[in-house]
């Protein structure tokens, strides 16, 4: 398969979240709901490592949040931030009630959005933040211009347990996760696409290479275990990172 336009990744994630029966439009089936929990102690654990953040910003925006699990979390965690779940598909966002129940919450608000476009009212956002969606983000020099227009002066934004190769292994990683999860694209971050399209727009980016060991299973276990203790293997081989961004002027927390 060659390479997809933005326009061809953009419709195969619409119609997933409109069509697929076990989470698509609302749906609320045990074996989503379950595959979901496989995910809640990863993100904890990010929570918990870049809590200063978290607890540092008073208006926290979701990117790419599908049913917003993730920020029904984050509300439950820090009820007196105000939180804003958003995704691409409104199909993906109808079953934000689900993790709203679940967590007992109300998020301050939920929107469609394309981080492409950005066509929103939101401004002087604290921290923009995703897990494990940004490696959908097919155009970074887009992408982070039209969050850096809604950022505040001290804003951060924070991808978090994201897929992530270099140019020697990128295709076959690429085959990989492709195979693990066929229904939608998949892709993986590459540190140059996003290093250029954090340049492009005068920010600062920082790669941290140190991979959860959580919810592993089998070979992939060892692999991330090992990956976990030498770092420099980080820097070769395919692994998870977390990213994040912020204005130039801003000092680097890495």
């Amino acid at each position: 398969m060659g390479k997809l336009s933005i326009n061809e990744l953009k419709k195969i994630e619409l119609d997933f979240w409109e069509n697929d029966e076990l989470e698509g439009n609302g749906r609320e089936t045990l074996e989503s709901m379950v595959n979901k929990f496989s995910e809640f102690e990863i993100f904890f654990e990010k929570m918990k490592k870049y809590e200063d953040i978290f607890q540092s910003s008073n208006l926290i925006l979701e990117i790419g949040g599908g049913q917003l699990w993730a920020s029904s979390i984050l509300k439950k965690h820090f009820p007196k931030k105000k939180i804003i779940g958003t995704d691409i598909s409104h199909h993906a966002i109808a079953g934000s009630h689900i993790w709203e129940r679940v967590f007992n919450v109300e998020l301050d608000r939920k929107l469609t959005l394309d981080v492409v476009e950005n066509d929103t009212d939101l401004d002087q956002v604290d921290l923009i933040f995703c897990f494990a969606s940004a490696h959908h983000f097919s155009d970074f020099d887009k992408t982070f211009e039209g969050l850096k227009r809604i950022l505040s002066s001290n804003g951060k934004i924070l991808f978090l347990h994201e897929p992530f190769s270099n140019r020697l292994f990128y295709k076959f990683a690429l085959k990989r996760v492709n195979k693990k999860r066929p229904a939608v694209h998949e892709d993986l971050l590459r540190p140059h696409l996003i290093r250029e399209g954090a340049q492009a727009n005068d920010l600062q980016l920082d790669i941290f290479r140190k991979p959860s060991i959580i919810n592993r299973k089998g070979v992939a276990s060892l692999y991330y275990f090992v990956m976990n203790k030498i770092n420099f293997l980080n820097f070769i081989f395919p692994t998870s990172v977390d990213v994040l961004v912020s204005h130039q002027d801003m000092k680097s927390n890495n």
